[in-house]
């Protein structure tokens, strides 16, 4: 039972968490032993410090190592059940952390990749071995970045907008391809080729001004 052998610490006990409600806001749990009265004691972290540190609390009806110091429980750890619980396969390599509701954070030493998930998909990963970074929300969108270079799919609309200047550049080729309409709209529009300009329109094509409509060149050619 949680009772103070001599002075100093006693026997590890295993108390049930029976509420994480600490009613002096002091991030308390409440566990008991056995039959005994519950009692609140406080956790034991990696890391707890003045507005910051480690802050994990076990769940209602969790298993924990309690030791008692100076009349007070303390818990020093939680452990699973014999059978079932755990929230992944245990080896070694493997590093994890998962969340009551399913969100993951998974670090494999094998493969020196530490991915972040959620349960409907959402998915961070930064993968030394293939020396890539991906970041996937569910949906189907998507953003890779490898020794190939990077990509951004878009399952539906892809919206690219700022309130100052918008500059793309390529060091080589740069196509712009779409399977229905493409409009280009500016107050001013320009278009130069250091070399060659071609406008071609495998249907029709047409070239209208509300104004003035100017063709100079050294020699214009009209079929």
């Amino acid at each position: 039972m949680l009772k103070q052998r001599g002075e100093g610490m006693t026997a590890f006990e295993i108390a049930e968490v029976r509420s994480v409600d600490d009613p002096l806001g002091q991030r308390r749990v409440q566990v008991a032993v056995g039959l005994a009265d519950p009692k609140w004691a406080r956790m034991a972290f990696p890391y707890a410090s003045r507005d910051s540190g480690w802050l994990l609390l076990p769940e209602v009806g969790d298993e924990v190592v309690v030791v008692i110091v100076n009349d007070g429980p303390i818990i020093i750890g939680s452990l699973y059940a014999a059978t079932g619980g755990l929230p992944h396969k245990a080896t070694p390599a493997t590093k994890m952390f998962r969340s009551r509701a399913g969100v993951e954070i998974v670090v494999d030493d094998d493969k020196k990749r530490l991915e972040l998930r959620t349960p409907r998909g959402a998915c961070l990963s930064l993968d030394d071995d293939a020396r890539s970074i991906s970041l996937a929300d569910g949906n189907g969108n998507r953003l890779d970045m490898t020794d190939e270079g990077i990509r951004l799919h878009s399952a539906r609309r892809l919206e690219l907008t700022c309130d100052g200047e918008l500059s793309i550049t390529s060091g080589q080729d740069a196509l712009i391809a779409a399977k229905m309409a493409l409009a280009i709209e500016a107050i001013n529009a320009s278009m130069v080729g250091k070399v060659d300009v071609k406008l071609h329109g495998s249907a029709s094509a047409s070239l209208t001004a509300d104004g003035q409509t100017t063709v100079k060149g050294a020699m214009v050619m009209i079929n």
